[in-house]
Order: structure tokens, then C-alpha cells, then sequence
């Protein structure tokens, strides 16, 4: 963690965060510590990078958009019944 000037404290804050937000997986096994990228965390990553090519000015959409955007026509939907 030195190279990348990041304290372990630091590090488990960050990684608590993540892992509370759905973004990142975490378990523990046989005194190994495990941590990968869920599917939501892919989400983000992947929307952060359309993000950079629409500031570059290359057209993209964002998974996590699409999804908001179907979440909000179910609750019309929901609530017009």
C-alpha cells in the first residue's frame, strides 16, 4: 500500500463503503480476504467510463440510466393504477 500512498485504515473505510453500497463483494475464508466487483459495481465503472467518452464527445448511454428510467415508468404505473 505504500507505492500507492493509500493507509490499510484508509483502504478498509473505502472498501466498507463499497461493499455497503452493492458495488463491491467481500468475504472472509480461511484467514483470506476476498473482495470482488459485483454487478451494479460493473454498472458504475462502465457508466463512469461512457461518462469520460461523452465529455470527449463521443456518443454512449449508461446501464444504470436505462435501469432508473424503467424503474420510474413502473412507479407511474404503479401509481395511475
Amino acid at each position: 500500500m505504500v507505492i500507492q500512498n493509500l493507509s490499510y485504515n484508509l483502504l478498509k473505510t473505502y472498501l466498507a463503503k463499497l461493499v455497503s453500497a452493492g458495488l463491491l463483494g467481500y468475504e472472509e475464508q480461511q484467514r483470506k480476504r476476498y473482495v470482488w466487483t459485483t454487478v451494479r459495481g460493473i454498472a458504475v465503472l462502465k457508466c463512469y467510463r461512457n461518462a469520460i467518452a461523452l465529455l470527449n464527445g463521443y456518443p454512449s448511454s449508461c446501464p444504470l440510466l436505462i435501469e432508473l428510467g424503467e424503474n420510474r415508468r413502473e412507479s407511474k404505473v404503479l401509481t395511475t393504477d
